[in-house]
C-alpha cells in the first residue's frame, strides 16, 4: 500500500494561515450578542407565558363560578317543576310562547263633573307555532277587566258627554287566532282571525308598540266598526317583495275577505298596498274595502291613505280614511301624529285627531304624550287630552268639551 504523503514545506506553508486577532475578537463578541438576545428572549416569552396562564387562571375560575350558579338554578328549577316541562310542542317545529300585562288609570273632567278610575287591566298571552317551514299559527288569548268609555260610543244613547262615569265588565276574548301558509314572501296565506290589514295603528295594534293605546278616534270602540272593523274572521293573502335597485325599497300588499263579528251575516271585503322607499325612513299606504254595517241599505264603500316617517329621531303618523254610505251621512275620520325620540329611552308626541261618524257629532282630540321605556319590555306613558264635542242632532247631545289626563304602562315577557 502506497501513501501519498506530502510534507509541508516552505513552498505550500502560506495555504495554512493562522486566524487573526481581530477575527477571533469580532467572533466572541457576536456571539456574546447572540447568545445574550436569546437569553433576553427567552425571559420575555417565559414571562408573558406565565402572565396568560394566570389571566386564562382567572377566566376559568369565573367560568366554573358561573356553572356553579347556573347548576343551582337548575336544581331550583328542578325543584319547583319537577319532570313537568315549561312548554311542549307537541308536533311543532317551534313554539313561542310570550304576553303583556297592561294597565291604565284615567282621570276625566267634564262640563258638570269627573270621573277618574282605574279602567283597564289586560291580561294577553301570544303563541305562535310552527308547523314546518311553509306552516305557522299565531293565537292571542285576552282577559280583560274594563270599563266602557265614560263618554260612550258615539251610538249609545246613554252616552253623558258632560258628566262622564266608569263603568266595569270583565271579558276574555279570542283576540287573534289565525293559520298562515307561506308559499314564498310574496305568497301568504292567512285563515282565522287576524288584525284588518288598514292603515298603520291598527296594524301595530298590540299596546307594547304604541304611543298612546287609546288609538285614533276613528278606531273606536275597540274591536268595533266605526269606519273599518279592528278584526276580521276570514281569509287574508298577503306578501311583499324586495324592489329598486339595490332591493332596499318593500312592497307590500294585502287582499282580504271575511265577517265583523257584529255582522257575521254579511262579508266585508278589501285591500292595502303600501311601498317603503329603501332606506329614507318614508312608507306610504293605500287602502280600500267595502261591506256592510249591518242594518237595512247600509252598505259602505272605504278609501283611506297612510303615511309614516321614520328618520333619526323623528317620527311622524298620519293616516285619512272616509267612507260612502248608503244608510246615513258620510264618515270621515283622520289624524296627525309628530314625535320625537329624545333620547333611546324617551319619546315625547302630539296628536291632533277628528272623527265625523256620520251621525251629525263630530268629535276632536288634542292629545300631548311621553313614553319612557326604562327596559325594552317596559312602556310607561303619560298622556294630556283635551276633547271637544259638536252638538249631535241624531244621539241629541250638547256641544261640550273634557280634559282627559291618563297614565298607563305596558310590561311584555
Amino acid at each position: 500500500m502506497h501513501l501519498n504523503y506530502r510534507e509541508k514545506s516552505p513552498e505550500n506553508i502560506n495555504e495554512y494561515k493562522c486566524p487573526s486577532l481581530i477575527s477571533v475578537i469580532s467572533f466572541i463578541v457576536v456571539s456574546f450578542f447572540i447568545v445574550s438576545n436569546a437569553l433576553a428572549s427567552s425571559e420575555m416569552n417565559y414571562e408573558k407565558l406565565l402572565k396568560d396562564l394566570k389571566d386564562n387562571k382567572v377566566l376559568i375560575d369565573a367560568q366554573n363560578e358561573r356553572i356553579e350558579q347556573i347548576e343551582e338554578m337548575i336544581e331550583e328549577m328542578d325543584e319547583q317543576v319537577g319532570s313537568r316541562a315549561l312548554a311542549h310542542a307537541f308536533e311543532a317545529k317551534e313554539l313561542t310562547v310570550g304576553g303583556f300585562l297592561h294597565s291604565t288609570f284615567t282621570s276625566i273632567e267634564g262640563e258638570d263633573g269627573s270621573a277618574s278610575s282605574f279602567n283597564r287591566l289586560i291580561f294577553e298571552l301570544l303563541v305562535r307555532a310552527k308547523f314546518n317551514e311553509d306552516w305557522s299559527a299565531f293565537a292571542a288569548q285576552a282577559f280583560i277587566r274594563e270599563s266602557d268609555d265614560a263618554f260612550g260610543n258615539p251610538f249609545n244613547a246613554s252616552a253623558s258627554r258632560t258628566d262622564p262615569a266608569f263603568n266595569q265588565r270583565s271579558k276574555a276574548p279570542l283576540v287573534i287566532a289565525w293559520v298562515n301558509y307561506q308559499n314564498s314572501d310574496l305568497l301568504n296565506i292567512q285563515l282565522g282571525r287576524y288584525i284588518t290589514p288598514h292603515g298603520i295603528i291598527n296594524i301595530e295594534h298590540f299596546p307594547a308598540t304604541l304611543l298612546d293605546t287609546e288609538q285614533p278616534l276613528f278606531l273606536r270602540p275597540f274591536s268595533g266598526n266605526t269606519l273599518f272593523p279592528n278584526f276580521m274572521t276570514g281569509v287574508n293573502m298577503h306578501g311583499r317583495k324586495f324592489v329598486g335597485t339595490n332591493q332596499e325599497s318593500i312592497l307590500s300588499y294585502n287582499l282580504f275577505t271575511g265577517n265583523f263579528a257584529g255582522n257575521p251575516g254579511e262579508l266585508v271585503t278589501g285591500g292595502r298596498v303600501s311601498y317603503e322607499f329603501g332606506k329614507s325612513g318614508f312608507t306610504v299606504g293605500g287602502n280600500a274595502s267595502t261591506g256592510d254595517r249591518g242594518v237595512a241599505n247600509s252598505d259602505y264603500n272605504l278609501v283611506g291613505i297612510d303615511v309614516l316617517i321614520k328618520k333619526g329621531k323623528f317620527l311622524w303618523k298620519s293616516e285619512v280614511f272616509s267612507s260612502s254610505e248608503d244608510f246615513g251621512e258620510d264618515r270621515l275620520g283622520w289624524y296627525v301624529q309628530p314625535g320625537w325620540h329624545v333620547t333611546p329611552k324617551w319619546t315625547i308626541f302630539y296628536r291632533y285627531d277628528f272623527l265625523d261618524n256620520g251621525r251629525n257629532s263630530d268629535q276632536t282630540e288634542n292629545m300631548l304624550g311621553i313614553n319612557h321605556l326604562p327596559y325594552p319590555n317596559i312602556r310607561l306613558r303619560a298622556t294630556l287630552t283635551a276633547k271637544d264635542f259638536d252638538v249631535s242632532t241624531a244621539i241629541p247631545s250638547p256641544a261640550t268639551d273634557a280634559t282627559v289626563l291618563q297614565f298607563s304602562g305596558t310590561f311584555s315577557f
